[in-house]
């Protein structure tokens, strides 16, 4: 079935060259969710006669189905609690007047540069990787335009087949791809995340590949949740460098945390809802004894749950990222905040032992699945624990409470200076007033003389 597979990926290739609002772009779109859909059903089914694609990437990942129940459930109830918390701190930005828009920009070399910094202190092997790759042109920043919809995002893996600049021997080592802001050439804030993540993936997939020379990107076997867990852990280094930069103050704290948040809870928040389709899809199934084949019912199942989004159904949620994506985001959250964790609050001994363990994983990351590279031989994770995910989403709730700080803390700077300019203000027109001479103060001796006479 792997064959199909690939039919899937090149009808998609060919979608996305379409202009969107064309109408064979949604029907290549719909042909290549079709086929998908068939074949991971079928596949299911050949592990039992109540097997969903949910149990087959169970098995093919070897991630514990009870595992994932948990974690869906999890995600339900912190994408509840979130929503509630987004709105306080919504209401508390738009008070002090901050848009949520980003004014912290890097050229494409300080980015890189952060990067290193932000990777060195936990792994030099990554930072001795994401440098090299840069000095070697083998991370791009691709112009789009910031802000708008785009199709363009970060990209890691085998350097593409229209990149002609690199030589021969530079094209087998792993390439990155970030969007960057094309007319004043800046990387923004979220870009810089996405670079971080990235190049997480890219030490990673180097580091197999040293190990192991004649290594491909179709023969290296990708285990998902391992590689998210890769690219977690290299956004938490970079958000833990950047927020204990000395001789920052409030508002930097508040830029930091708000946009490292965002992106987490953003794609948790889309787990959750992926989760609801690929439940309902299933329902659907057992149902109807069939995949959903009809355009209208995959239509209305996205809309229902991605009210805001159009056509939702065409992007990678369903085409390639279900269930993919609403597993293998949070168990990589997870296991990154438990590695990080241990990293922070370790001796010194303690990290190098964890940096040697995360240096294997790394090396062996093709060919182990993410129940191995979580075991007492490599990370020593228990991702059996029934708080696995639920450590890592109150992590995630604490530097909510943070960013609300933040912001309250910038109020009462506000507030204080405010007060300050006032005092100073009213001092100044006291001053003023003693030092004028009695006419200029309203004194009236002059007057009384003057009609007595």
């Amino acid at each position: 079935m792997a064959y199909r597979y690939d039919i899937v990926k090149d009808i998609y290739k060919q979608a996305m060259a379409l202009p969107k609002g064309d109408l064979q772009r949604d029907a290549k779109f719909f042909e290549a969710l079709r086929i998908k859909m068939e074949t991971d059903w079928a596949e299911a089914r050949k592990i039992g006669p109540d097997a969903t694609p949910l149990d087959l990437f169970c098995k093919k990942h070897s991630v514990p189905s009870t595992l994932i129940e948990r974690t869906v459930d999890e995600l339900g109830t912190y994408a509840t609690i979130k929503r509630i918390t987004q709105q306080k701190i919504e209401k508390k930005a738009k008070r002090l007047g901050l848009k949520d828009t980003d004014d912290i920009t890097f050229s494409p070399k300080e980015a890189v540069d952060i990067v290193v910094n932000a990777f060195s202190a936990f792994d030099p092997d990554m930072e001795r990787i994401v440098r090299e790759a840069y000095q070697q042109g083998r991370i791009s920043f691709a112009p789009t335009i910031y802000g708008a919809e785009s199709d363009l995002s970060g990209y890691a893996g085998d350097v593409p087949d229209d990149i002609e600049r690199l030589p021969a021997n530079l094209r087998r080592l792993p390439y990155v791809s970030v969007p960057f802001q094309p007319e004043q050439k800046l990387v923004y804030l979220d870009d810089l995340f996405m670079l971080a993540h990235e190049c997480a993936h890219l030490a990673a997939f180097q580091k197999h590949r040293e190990r192991h020379p004649r290594t491909t990107e179709n023969s290296y076997c990708i285990n998902y949740p391992v590689q998210e867990t890769f690219s977690l852990m290299g956004e938490r280094l970079l958000h833990h460098y950047l927020i204990n930069q000395p001789s920052k103050d409030a508002l930097w704290r508040y830029r930091i945390n708000n946009e490292w948040l965002e992106n987490i809870d953003l794609n948790l928040l889309s787990c959750a809802k992926m989760a609801e389709i690929q439940q309902k899809i299933s329902h659907e199934y057992e149902h109807n004894r069939a995949p959903l084949l009809d355009m209208q019912q995959i239509d209305v199942i996205a809309k229902e749950t991605f009210p805001d989004k159009v056509n939702v159904w065409q992007d990678e949620v369903l085409l390639l990222r279900v269930p993919f994506y609403h597993t293998s985001y949070p168990l990589g959250v997870a296991a990154s905040y438990a590695l990080f964790e241990r990293w922070e609050k370790g001796s010194r001994a303690e990290k190098q032992q964890l940096a040697r363990r995360w240096a294997h994983v790394q090396e062996m990351s093709g060919s182990l699945n993410f129940t191995q590279a979580m075991n007492a031989d490599h990370m020593t994770i228990d991702i059996q624990g029934n708080n696995f995910l639920q450590n890592a989403l109150d992590d995630l709730e604490t530097h909510e409470r943070n960013l609300e700080a933040s912001l309250d803390e910038l109020y009462s700077e506000r507030a204080r200076s405010a007060l300050h300019t006032r005092i100073k203000k009213g001092f100044v027109e006291r001053a003023d007033r003693t030092r004028k001479p009695p006419a200029q103060r309203g004194g009236n001796h002059d007057d009384r003389s003057h009609r007595s006479k």
